[in-house]
């Protein structure tokens, strides 16, 4: 009996351990942020970081944002930030 008890003790220490690992390994879990839909590169493709754009998404909805410089599995690229996101920074007003 003693051993069936050390057996149930150890999983249940092992699934205490293991639930809060599992939900900091989640992409929204409070870690890192979502990537960028798709949209928000083409939107971006071909223009300067600054730059006012605006993206269609698959449901009609259209948003308008800012290209921004983001991280890629690949490096950087731009990618359209919404308007009214955290940590959204406006365009810059055009130079004359």
């Amino acid at each position: 009996m003693p051993a069936l008890r050390h057996t149930f003790i150890a999983a249940l220490l092992c699934s205490a351990v293991a639930t809060p690992i599992a939900a900091l390994a989640q992409p929204n879990g409070r870690g890192a942020p979502p990537a960028p839909p798709p949209e928000a590169f083409t939107a971006c493709q071909g223009k300067a970081e600054g730059t006012a754009v605006t993206m269609t998404m698959p449901d009609g909805k259209t948003l308008t944002g800012t290209c921004r410089s983001t991280a890629t599995g690949s490096g950087t690229t731009l990618a359209a930030r919404p308007d009214g996101q955290p940590g959204h920074r406006p365009p810059p007003p055009p130079s004359n």
